[in-house]
């Protein structure tokens, strides 16, 4: 298999959703919040990154990660969903391909499930990760940066993925 260093679930899809738009943050934030009811009950904490580059780069991207953990801290599923506008066809066409080909790859260690949907100038992917499933072990193998957030039994914890969402600039808040 392949080496997927910059494919892991819980990082891809912040670090590849970019594209270029007219929209602002808080409008592109009020539609991930008017668009997309994400169930919390029975997580353990929800991280959400929002990143304004209207300004600067001409896009805005909201993330809604949320977790779920057992008893003893150890992370069972993340729902994600994440909102990218742009007004550029060519861009949002990349986009798409490119999330579409990476999420194929993690496919291939079970328990990872990913929908994109495009409407206009709008792309919403979400995500539905069951790490009960997922061979943790082979994919920490095979990518040695997975490896520093599980622990000896190859599992993550809800520590280490906030620490992980932290580390690209998401708010974290157990619930």
């Amino acid at each position: 298999m392949k080496n997927i260093k910059y494919y892991t679930p819980l990082l891809i899809i912040p670090l590849l959703l970019i594209g270029c738009g007219e929209k602002k943050k808080e409008e592109v934030e009020k539609d991930l919040a008017s668009q997309i009811d994400m169930e919390t009950a029975g997580a353990s904490a929800v991280c959400t990154l929002d990143n304004d580059f209207t300004d600067t780069e001409g896009y805005a991207v909201s993330s809604k990660f949320v977790i779920y953990a057992d008893d003893k801290g150890i992370v069972t599923r993340i729902k994600s969903t994440q909102l990218a506008s742009s007004n550029e066809k060519n861009i949002l066409d990349d986009l798409e391909t490119s999330l579409d080909h990476n999420y194929s790859v993690m496919a291939e260690y079970d328990g990872y499930q990913y929908d994109i949907k495009r409407d206009k100038n709008k792309l919403t992917v979400t995500t539905d990760i069951d790490y009960t499933k997922m061979d943790l072990e082979n994919l920490a193998i095979e990518n040695e940066d997975i490896a520093v957030y599980l622990n000896e039994d190859y599992q993550y914890t809800l520590k280490s993925v906030q620490r992980m969402y932290t580390v690209i600039g998401a708010t974290c808040n157990e619930l």
